[in-house]
């Protein structure tokens, strides 16, 4: 086999999983799969998948199936995306002549998903009256995975709390300042903290909001 005939081969260095032996002094053709996320698949969002076998042809939709999802092809051959129906398991099977090769894989929610005051500040943050009432709201981070998927924040608590000691709540819906949100937003004064608590947020694939964090921010 060369790689003039199957570039496809060239994967083989950067092997994610392999055939296992399947009997005394002999193995199941070579196959490999690549997960171009982590070696695990992420429930709710395309997962983009490699995969090569030792064939003179590009692998192709017909040689696959997939236990707790499903799989689709792109433009490209040997390439594919795999949607899992669940968190937990998933299983593709790669059929090469009477073989058939079972791959398993772990199936996560994305994540971790990280609060962010002004979709930029984190919990702790100090800022000055004007660039804390310049902000919009509060957004929902996914920092990992390099993928492009969007998290709604849906609701979340603000909390001031003055110099004085006194405190007041709102309860803001949606990711932006609703208009109780922003008009406690703009009460802010030197010596403030506002706490920003009970964040639910939703990204693809939840049924139900996750609670983030609590964020707190503090003016000077």
């Amino acid at each position: 086999m060369t790689t003039q005939r199957f570039p496809f081969l060239l994967l083989l260095s950067a092997i994610v999983s392999s055939a296992q032996i399947t009997a005394v002094g002999q193995t199941a053709p070579a196959v490999a799969i690549q997960l171009h996320q982590n070696n695990q698949l992420y429930f709710g969002i395309d997962n983009p998948v490699s995969i090569v076998a030792q064939q003179d042809r590009a692998i192709s939709l017909d040689q696959l199936r997939v236990s707790g999802g499903a799989i689709a092809k792109t433009g490209t051959a040997g390439h594919f995306i795999v949607r899992p129906d669940a968190v937990g398991e998933l299983t593709i099977v790669v059929q090469l002549g009477k073989e058939e090769i079972p791959f398993k894989y772990k199936v996560v929610r994305v994540g971790p998903l990280v609060p962010r005051f002004g979709a930029q500040y984190p919990d702790g943050t100090t800022l000055r009256q004007g660039a804390f009432k310049a902000q919009a709201g509060v957004a929902a981070v996914l920092e990992c995975c390099g993928f492009d998927v969007k998290c709604n924040v849906e609701s979340y608590f603000i909390t001031r709390i003055t110099l004085s000691g006194t405190a007041e709540t709102a309860i803001n819906a949606g990711a932006r300042f609703d208009s109780s949100g922003r008009t406690l937003i703009d009460k802010a004064m030197a010596g403030d903290t506002y706490i920003f608590s009970n964040i639910s947020a939703r990204c693809p694939g939840d049924s139900i909001g996750r609670i983030l964090n609590t964020v707190l921010i503090t003016i000077n």
